[in-house]
């Protein structure tokens, strides 16, 4: 498509409901050199084709040599030069052919004074352009105001201006048929801030083929990732450059294309800010890259640049638009400012201070200064309120964290020393971090009164408040707490209706809290009757219907990780992953740095710092897709410890310890068995030293012991190790998994038990027949030896009648465990003392030969029963 200056003035039009635009006929003679975009008199852009306006930003000319002479390297070529700066990413920057230009962040993220181009020898990368100042004719246009928005072409010189065709982007870095692109989500994403996550997805314009997809990150190949999602979370700063490689496996042949991201510097304070604009808003501007909504994007920018530097504002200020909203036009954006010489808590009130100046002083844009909100995009600010006439003050709180007042409940009270109130600070990178409404609690309550509580949707939020209050101390808890939380937890997922996000929070941290008891305080609630595996019921009942905010319930804590998320069933067509990390810079919490990341399409990753892994199999798609679904709830949950899955472990359960975090995973309002392709997990082991015992993978069966529940290896293989030690798993099914260790091998239980049952049998069968021809024959009753021997028959057949009878039934009762442990010891001690009593008679008859008396005498009787069964 042939690239004309009426298409560029396209750009710039429909900046309000009336736009006008004069465009002078191209050709013959008839040339622009300078073009200006105004709003009734006032200069907002001004482009020049024959001359540059100060470091020639907007310069849109056609040279194409440097000052020394050198010619242009095309902008959308790759040889000899790989280029930093790609039109895909500046969209306002006329990179066109090979002509010289100044990218608004110039060469690796720094600003040049003058248009500058790569350059084809290979030897020098870049150099400047010698092109001459415009006039100041050209440079003082006149200034615009709100009502219309006019673009004009104002013409200083006759040259003839031909503009180049534009080339597709891809076509610029596609030799082969498949036509890859790299699409970044969110679009704009091409300036991001440390720690931010940007989806890069690998597509191609031919659908069928089998493909394979390779990442490279700064000329490094990233093995690791093979898939075509990739997430790309920045930690370093500078200019990077992701490149997508793509290879036709039939055909054997490769195609490759590159997104470019800045990093900002780490130090740059990053603010969400808010703003209305008296426009009217028309559904183009819901797509960042229309002609309207760029020319818009580069006004604001421009306009927020110029109100803080006006203010004098240390660092250097650059916007990023996230979003046009209906209102008016509501403009969603990030304002970066790099090299900062103030905190972010004065920075905060000076920016939204320097706007609102701006917006009421200057009319270059409509912006209603009332609008304007300036927030952190990582924490909350410190602030005090008051409820119910009571004032709370709650410190500077990270984002997705609660808080608690430094106000506490009188020691005179039943929550004497816990915190009056709590409140979180919720949000993310493009709204920025806000307080919660905050919540009071009666001083009064205790867990035992909540636990009583008949709990509604009116008094849902409240109730949820003061549980994760009450339980603030996880590790004072005691078997009367736990018991009483657990109750709580049960109420609130029973409510009928859909649990709000707060409350949602609230339950886990509860959860997070309730993990810190002590195990000996949860092995006592188990021993009593009530498990702690239902508050893992209770978590997974009320995960299935919270209300997720936007399409995600994410939180990691000290203790549990959760991730519940709306996701297409489409994207189980190339199989899902997640991981739980170590060693990660991000997302630090309490008891150090963790991370739950889906690994997108392909699986999880195999590393060495993954200490939990899953693998969703592609076979997940037939029957969610067989019942017409577009979108299911997946869940994911993540346990540190195993402290909630207590078990008698009775019925098919496997006797064992586990000796990895506990790993969630299932659908809402699906069941999943006997799946023909497996899920496939991978453990790293908390203790090393017990990874070299026989490992099994086991998942946690509720419907075993009696509906407690209990680990159970069925439906799940253990696949070997990895090279760092890591537990491989396979399983048929979706529930809570890990691996045991100490277990009891399942693999040949019956052909034990029974070559057991038929020993036992014979032995019980000749002590009992040996018994029987003693007391039939009185002439066998008359020696001390076949009097001891009687005794010691009767010893092993009570051991082998407790054995047969009284394990099985002892299960699961601990008052028959005990009586069954006291029978086998004290019958097994018998059998040794007749033995003792026996080898005693056995020394007389071989070392006192002479007066020894062999025959039973009633004083030989009664000393030796006394022995044998005690006194």
């Amino acid at each position: 498509m042939a690239f004309t200056l009426s298409t560029l003035l396209l750009s710039l039009l429909l900046m309000s409901r009336t736009s006008t635009a004069t465009v002078p006929t191209i050709g013959n003679g008839q040339g622009a050199s300078s073009l200006t975009t105004t709003s009734a008199g006032r200069t907002a852009t001004t482009f020049t084709t024959e001359c540059v306006i100060g470091n020639g930003v907007t310069y849109r000319g056609s040279v194409s040599v440097t000052q020394s002479g050198l010619t242009c390297q095309r902008w959308d070529s790759d040889t000899p030069h790989r280029p930093e700066i790609h039109k895909r990413e500046y969209v306002n920057a006329g990179l066109v052919e090979n002509f010289c230009r100044n990218p608004i962040r110039g060469f690796f993220g720094e600003r040049l004074d003058r248009p500058w181009c790569y350059t084809t020898d290979p030897q020098v990368i870049f150099q400047i352009c010698d092109i001459p100042q415009c006039s100041e004719s050209t440079t003082t246009p006149p200034m615009p105001s709100t009502s219309t928005i006019t673009t004009t072409i104002t013409t200083t010189t006759t040259t003839t201006v031909t503009m180049p065709e534009l080339t597709s982007p891809t076509e610029s870095f596609t030799h082969t048929p498949l036509h890859p692109e790299v699409l970044s989500s969110p679009s704009n994403a091409s300036k991001i801030v440390i720690g931010e996550t940007v989806m890069l997805t690998c597509t191609t314009k031919e659908s069928d083929g089998s493909y394979h997809y390779s990442w490279e990150l700064d000329g490094e190949i990233l093995p690791a990732e093979t898939n075509r999602v990739f997430l790309y979370t920045a930690q370093t700063e500078g200019t990077h450059i992701i490149a997508c490689h793509v290879l036709h496996q039939s055909e054997q042949y490769t195609s490759w294309n590159h997104i470019l991201i800045h990093v900002l510097n780490k130090d740059t304070v990053t603010l969400a800010c808010t703003m209305t604009l008296r426009l009217n808003f028309t559904s183009d501007l819901e797509q960042l890259d229309s002609p309207r909504a760029m020319a818009l994007v580069q006004q604001i920018e421009l306009w927020v640049q110029s109100a803080v530097q006006n203010k004098s504002i240390d660092g250097i200020v650059s916007v990023r638009i996230k979003a046009f909203r209906p209102g008016s036009v509501i403009v969603d954006q990030n304002i970066y400012v790099e090299n900062a010489g103030t905190s972010e808590v004065e920075l905060i009130p000076n920016v939204a201070a320097a706007l609102t100046q701006a917006a009421r002083e200057d009319s270059l844009l409509p912006v209603d200064p009332e609008s304007i909100g300036m927030r952190s995009i990582v924490q909350c600010l410190e602030e005090t309120v008051e409820v119910n006439n009571v004032t709370l003050t709650f410190p500077a709180t990270s984002g997705g964290r609660f808080a608690y007042s430094t106000e506490r409940c009188p020691r005179t009270t039943l929550d004497g020393g816990l915190p009056r109130g709590s409140r979180s600070c919720s949000g993310d990178i493009g709204t920025g971090m806000v307080w919660s409404q905050p919540f009071l609690l009666n001083c009064n309550h205790n867990l035992q009164t909540l636990a009583e509580t008949n709990v509604t949707n009116t008094n849902l939020e409240d109730v949820a408040t003061a549980l994760q209050l009450l339980t603030l101390d996880g590790s004072s808890l005691t078997v009367t707490d736990v018991t009483h939380a657990a109750q709580v937890l049960d109420n609130i997922a029973t409510v009928p209706s859909v649990v709000p996000t707060d409350v949602g929070y609230s339950a886990l941290y509860t959860v997070n809290q309730i993990l810190d008891a002590p195990e000996t305080v949860l092995k006592d609630t188990q021993s009593m009757g009530l498990p702690p595996s239902r508050i893992v019921r209770s978590l997974e009942l009320m995960l299935d219907k919270v209300n997720l905010d936007g399409t995600r319930f994410h939180r990691i804590l000290p203790n549990i990780a959760v991730d519940s998320m709306e996701v297409p069933v489409s994207a189980f067509s190339r199989g899902l992953g997640f991981e739980w990390l170590e060693g990660e810079v991000l997302y630090t919490v309490e008891d150090g740095q963790r991370i739950l990341k889906m690994q997108g399409e392909g699986g999880a990753r195999y590393a060495g710092q993954v200490e939990a892994s899953i693998s969703l199999p592609k076979s997940l798609l037939d029957k969610t897709d067989s019942e017409g679904l577009t979108h299911v709830r997946l869940n994911l949950v993540v346990y540190q410890s195993s402290k909630l899955f207590q078990s008698n472990q009775s019925g098919q359960s496997t006797e064992g310890m586990p000796n990895s975090r506990v790993l969630a995973t299932w659908i809402t309002n699906q069941s999943f068995q006997d799946l023909p392709e497996p899920v496939n997990l991978i453990f790293l082991p908390l203790q090393e030293d017990k990874a070299a015992q026989t490992n099994v993978c086991a998942a946690w069966d509720f419907s075993l012991a009696g509906g407690v529940g209990a680990w159970s290896p069925q439906g799940c293989t253990y696949m070997g190790s990895t090279t760092d030690g890591s537990a491989m798993c396979s399983c048929n099914h979706l529930t809570n998994f890990a691996v045991l260790v100490g277990h009891q091998d399942k693999k040949h239980e019956a052909p034990l038990s029974l070559i057991t049952t038929i020993g036992c049998a014979l032995s019980l069968g000749g002590l009992v027949i040996t018994l029987i021809t003693h007391l039939a024959f009185k002439s066998l009753r008359r020696t001390k030896a076949h009097f001891i021997l009687i005794n010691l028959c009767l010893a092993l057949i009570a051991v082998l009648v407790v054995f047969f009878t009284g394990l099985e039934g002892a299960k699961g009762n601990s008052i028959g465990c005990m009586s069954v442990t006291f029978l086998l010891h004290y019958c097994l001690l018998a059998a040794f003392l007749w033995m003792a009593v026996e080898a005693f008679v056995l020394y007389q008859a071989l070392w006192k030969v002479l007066g020894v008396e062999t025959h039973l005498t009633w004083r030989f009787a009664l000393v030796s029963l006394l022995i044998g069964w005690g006194k």
